[in-house]
């Protein structure tokens, strides 16, 4: 078991550096292209409603997560109704809220005074709020497109989901090269290309998923009771999310309202520089959910001990190579966009340890998911979110520090979360391991 085990997890993350290294070189290729294609001003915007990409999973109240997880506990089970029924009820529960969330977001968008929520912009109110229409659109449909990807996960087969974010990239990188030739600079048109990139790829990737017969949904499936059971769990991991969210998808939000939306663009390209360290990071993470929720259920805590020290343990080799992207960041930066950018050397350092803060805590988080113990996660991420956006507003107005309050603020709060979420793991993890080897020899 052990064996099938560590071959699998070695093999899957063997795919998911490949295929999200490919993906990554196509993305950080079209980040140029984008900034091209758009000014400056625009392309503040842009990333200020990219934003609302990483709220996606909001949509669906965390249902996608704990789908994840009773994907993974029926299937080692055997128990392929049960499964059916989880799959089912999920895309009936996601279905019918995204529909809502669809028509509230866009009423709502169309009350936006653009003036305020985007500081100092020269843009028509029409281009941008058909933009975030175009974007809300996007997201709601691939919100239930985006289902096949929790089932992925819970079948082991995250590799196959970077494989398929490859086909969105790639239609990306070709309409960025010919948009340029046709049209003119307009947030509408990146909005459409986003829009056909994404579901494009998510109609073919649900399609593949479903050529398992065993986990097509099937309406004489649904089921009240797996619908409750998942939404029940679902709210748990909602909450966190929003928490989460919050944390991290502000800041262009409160640059772009509190200092300008010009200031967004150099920190969005620092931000994604030392982005793609706590990605790959993230990658030998990706198996380490689905796998601590089977070894949660076989009672294999010995192996999420060892699985979380050799994780522990690269934190150095990660500390190392931030530490020479703020050496050489002048340079990296000047190969990526092709120009250099003037940025204050101290938010350089901020972001780097930022990143290696983000690696830290997301060993201990999918830890805590992959157990479905995620009560003191979601205390920390609030406790976190609460303080994230004052603290930033204050770091910015009181102290003047600008975009170096933004980036601090962040640290600050994710801080709390490591240290809460590292000692409840270990603590958990420990009383474990010690409970069965009492049990062992008392039943000896």
């Amino acid at each position: 078991m052990q064996i099938i085990k560590k071959n699998s997890y070695i093999i899957n993350t063997i795919f998911n550096y490949i295929y999200k290294i490919l993906s990554m070189a196509i993305t950080y290729i079209t980040i140029p292209l984008t900034l091209s294609y758009l000014d400056n001003e625009r392309y503040g915007i842009w990333q200020t409603i990219l934003t609302i990409i990483s709220w996606a999973s909001l949509s669906n109240f965390g249902i996608g997560n704990g789908l994840r997880n009773k994907v993974t506990e029926s299937l080692t089970e055997k128990k392929y109704e049960k499964l059916k029924s989880y799959i089912t009820s999920a895309y009936l529960y996601i279905t019918t809220i995204s529909t809502i969330i669809l028509i509230i977001s866009i009423i709502l968008v169309c009350t936006i005074d653009t003036n305020v929520l985007f500081k100092e912009n020269s843009l028509s109110q029409d281009e941008i709020i058909l933009s975030f229409i175009i974007v809300i659109i996007s997201f709601c449909l691939n919100f239930i497109l985006g289902i096949s990807n929790s089932i992925a996960f819970g079948i082991h087969k995250s590799s196959i989901v970077n494989l398929f974010q490859i086909i969105a990239n790639i239609i990306t990188l070709i309409g960025l090269i010919l948009l340029p030739k046709f049209t003119q600079a307009s947030l509408i048109n990146i909005s459409l290309l986003y829009l056909i990139a994404n579901t494009f790829s998510n109609i073919i990737f649900t399609i593949y998923i479903f050529s398992d017969k065993k986990l097509r949904p099937n309406i004489k499936y649904k089921s009240k009771k797996y619908g409750i059971e998942l939404t029940s769990l679902g709210l748990e991991f909602f909450v966190l999310q929003i928490s989460t969210i919050i944390l991290f998808s502000t800041d262009n939000f409160i640059i772009s309202t509190f200092i300008g939306v010009n200031e967004v663009t150099d920190y969005s390209l620092i931000s994604k520089l030392f982005q793609i360290v706590s990605t790959f990071f993230s990658i030998l993470l990706v198996q380490l959910w689905s796998e601590v929720a089977r070894s949660t259920h076989n009672e294999e805590y010995s192996w999420i001990k060892k699985s979380m020290n050799r994780l522990i343990i690269l934190l150095i080799p990660v500390a190392i190579i931030l530490s020479i992207i703020v050496i050489k960041f002048d340079t990296l930066i000047k190969i990526w966009i092709g120009k250099s950018i003037v940025v204050d050397k101290r938010l350089i350092l901020l972001a780097a340890f930022y990143a290696w803060l983000i690696c830290f805590n997301g060993i201990f988080v999918n830890i805590q998911n992959g157990m479905s113990k995620i009560r003191i996660q979601t205390i920390s991420s609030i406790i976190s979110c609460i303080l994230n956006i004052p603290i930033a507003i204050i770091l910015i107005k009181v102290f003047n520090l600008g975009v170096l309050g933004v980036m601090l603020s962040n640290i600050i709060c994710l801080s709390i979360s490591s240290v809460m979420c590292s000692v409840d793991v270990i603590y958990n993890i420990n009383r474990r391991i010690e409970g069965i080897q009492n049990n062992s020899k008392n039943s000896g």
